[in-house]
């Protein structure tokens, strides 16, 4: 499986899911059929994802050290159900109940990530 970042922003921001043990992000494609999803394993020692080949989307790194699930955005309020999240360059959503997530607009993520790489 490869990730790739696209350059173009979509949304009004990005939403950084969180994962504990056995936890499930369930990516759907807009209809309501599965797009794919990721599970942090029970030994903690790697993430399960089962997504097409190809995955573009903000940031996704599943090594349990480094873990991080970004995804461009619409604000979380924007419907009360689902997270609308961009991938592969196509709105798609997650439900809301259950799953641990952050929401960041556009100006306060990248500030973030150019904090992140100061740091080096």
């Amino acid at each position: 499986m490869a990730f790739f970042v696209d350059a173009k922003r979509r949304g009004k921001g990005v939403i950084s899911f969180h994962l504990d043990i056995n936890d499930r992000l369930d990516i759907l494609n807009q209809d309501g059929t599965p797009f794919g999803n990721i599970v942090l394993n029970e030994d903690m020692t790697f993430y399960t994802l089962d997504m097409p080949e190809k995955v573009i989307a903000r940031k996704v790194i599943p090594n349990a050290d480094f873990a991080a699930f970004d995804f461009d955005a619409e604000p979380d309020q924007a419907n009360d159900r689902y997270l609308r999240i961009y991938v592969n360059k196509k709105l798609r959503k997650v439900k809301k109940a259950g799953v641990k997530f952050t929401y960041t607009d556009w100006e306060q993520y990248l500030q973030g990530e150019k904090d992140s790489t100061d740091a080096f």
